[in-house]
């Protein structure tokens, strides 16, 4: 895990809180000024914070590695990201949270297709499954 991210997130929770991460503009530009040595590292974030994942974690509570997982599935489905990838910052971003992550780790995912009754479309259904014991 790359520590000089999980410092900027540190220090943009410590400073400015959860909530400005509901504001895509400044979280952009705070990201850019923090972290401009990282591109990649920041569409990963981006892309946790365009899906309203620090939300959806900071109210996981104890249930949060089921939160992860879906979490997870939603950044392959939503922006075809990589499953290591949505592994990646969404254990960056829980760390950065506070939440313990030694153990968590991608485990495996599961893809089946389904078939839409209504116009016989194929979809692929992809399912992320982590292991972090509570």
């Amino acid at each position: 895990m790359n520590d000089e991210m999980r410092n900027v997130l540190k220090y943009i929770l410590d400073n400015h809180g959860t909530d400005i991460f509901s504001n895509m503009n400044r979280i952009n530009a705070i990201l850019l000024d923090l972290a401009a040595d990282m591109p990649r590292e920041r569409i990963l974030v981006r892309s946790f914070v365009e899906a309203d994942g620090f939300r959806t974690l900071k109210n996981a509570g104890e249930t949060y590695p089921v939160v992860a997982s879906r979490l997870i599935n939603t950044l392959t489905d939503m922006f075809s990201m990589e499953r290591e990838a949505a592994a990646w910052v969404t254990k960056l971003c829980a760390s950065a949270l506070g939440y313990d992550v030694a153990d968590f780790y991608l485990t495996g995912y599961t893809e089946e297709k389904v078939t839409d009754s209504r116009n016989r479309r194929q979809t692929l259904k992809r399912s992320a499954k982590i292991s972090c014991p509570l």
